[in-house]
Order: C-alpha cells, then sequence, then structure tokens
C-alpha cells in the first residue's frame, strides 16, 4: 500500500483511515498487506503497528516515497511485533547497484530476513511505443549480481 500524494492519495486523513484498514487486512489473512514506510505515511502505518499489528502486515522502507529515488539511510527492521511478516527496503535499487544495496542491507539487518523492492528499476519503456515493460533482462542481470554476492 502506497499511500504517498506521488501516487494521487490525499494523506491528510491517514489517521483516520487506520481502524478501516486494519479490518480490511484482518479480514484477508491470505494476502500478505505490505504497508509503504516514510514520514509521509507515519499516521497509517505508525496506527497499524500501535496496537496488535495485523499478523498478515509486513513494512517496506521507502523513504523516496515511491519514485526510485536511492536509498541512503538504512533503517533497522522493525521488531517482529511491529511488522509481524518482515520488512522490506527499497529506492532506486537496481542492476547497477544492487550488490552495494544488498550488502548495506545486511548491515542493517544482522541475520534478520528483510527482502528488497525493485520497482522502476526493473522497467523499460520501449521507444518510440511509449509501452512500459517488465525487463526480464534487468532481471537476469540482479540475479546475476545477487549470485555473485552469495558466492563471495
Amino acid at each position: 500500500m502506497n499511500a504517498t500524494a506521488a501516487n494521487g492519495v490525499d494523506t491528510s486523513r491517514l489517521a483516520q483511515q487506520v481502524p478501516l484498514l486494519k479490518r480490511v487486512i484482518l479480514a484477508t489473512p491470505e494476502l500478505e498487506w505490505i504497508i509503504q514506510k516514510n514520514t509521509e505515511t507515519i499516521p497509517l502505518w505508525s496506527g497499524l503497528c500501535a496496537q496488535d499489528p495485523p499478523p498478515n502486515m509486513s513494512v517496506l522502507n521507502d523513504a523516496s516515497m515511491g519514485l526510485g529515488v536511492a536509498i541512503t539511510t538504512f533503517e533497522d527492521p522493525p521488531s517482529i511485533h511491529d511488522a509481524p511478516r518482515g520488512c522490506g527496503y527499497a529506492g532506486g535499487i537496481g542492476p547497477e547497484n544492487v550488490m552495494q544495496m544488498l550488502t548495506a542491507v545486511a548491515k542493517v539487518a544482522q541475520g534478520t530476513p528483510v527482502w528488497i523492492d525493485m520497482e522502476s528499476s526493473l522497467r523499460t519503456v520501449r521507444s518510440g511505443e511509449g509501452v512500459d515493460i517488465f525487463d526480464l533482462e534487468k532481471c537476469a542481470a540482479v540475479a546475476k549480481q545477487t549470485l555473485l554476492l552469495m558466492r563471495s
């Protein structure tokens, strides 16, 4: 859930929406709800984490608010109490810097299972067509870099 102004969301009432969103999350236990965590969404994620967070909720640390700006500060992962399904990191992670980013995430995670999100960096706009596609070649480049990191 990327509830930011950059995505067309009126963020002025996020805190008031927490009870309704929590009911929806609890009503769909088969789904994992990923809540974007940044300064703009504080009322939403802090409200969901305040008391008995839904067991099917995780958080995505994304200071760039979904704009693909490279992450420079890596927050500690939240406790299992605050994000029962864990957490991820996003922000400008792509084939060209995935090794550097994974190394930084691993340092802050200190053995806690975490994941990364790469939305815009794995997409390509076909020239002349204006078609935005999920680029498997970019995915393969990330997989190759990740394997190199795992082997080192």
